[in-house]
């Protein structure tokens, strides 16, 4: 016997709907996560992670302009584990948003580093760990 399937089965079977608006309830977004030793850049890359982690960190830092295309709203977080005091750099598009940015990286503590892009740039809060 042939089962013949309709529209509406297939899209069931494969997720889709057509241009629909659809409200997720009790489900949550998979975050996407890199995590590194030290490095001197950390270049966020769009297309791979959001939330960056970098568990030692005994080198001078920049932070380069995340690489791809963000979409308003899009948020970004860093998490820099100090072993030893060095120099941090940030890259112009990332904006203060309240506090002036850190300058550099002290032995022993974390750094976190939130950004949300509005369209121009990354509205940046920076946080260190005591």
């Amino acid at each position: 016997m042939t089962k013949v399937l309709l529209d509406t089965d297939v899209a069931a079977v494969v997720g889709v709907v057509d241009d629909a608006v659809a409200t997720f309830t009790n489900k949550r977004t998979q975050l996407r996560t890199n995590s590194t030793t030290t490095a001197s850049t950390l270049a966020p890359d769009l297309s791979v992670a959001n939330a960056y982690y970098r568990t030692t960190q005994t080198a001078t830092l920049t932070v380069s302009a995340p690489i791809g295309t963000p979409l308003i709203g899009e948020i970004i977080s860093m998490r820099i584990k100090a072993a030893g005091a060095q120099t941090l750099t940030m890259n112009a598009t990332y904006k203060p948003f309240g506090a002036a940015f850190e300058t550099g990286l002290t032995a022993g503590k974390d750094l976190l580093i939130t950004a949300q892009y509005d369209g121009t740039d990354w509205a940046t809060l920076m946080a260190v760990a005591e």
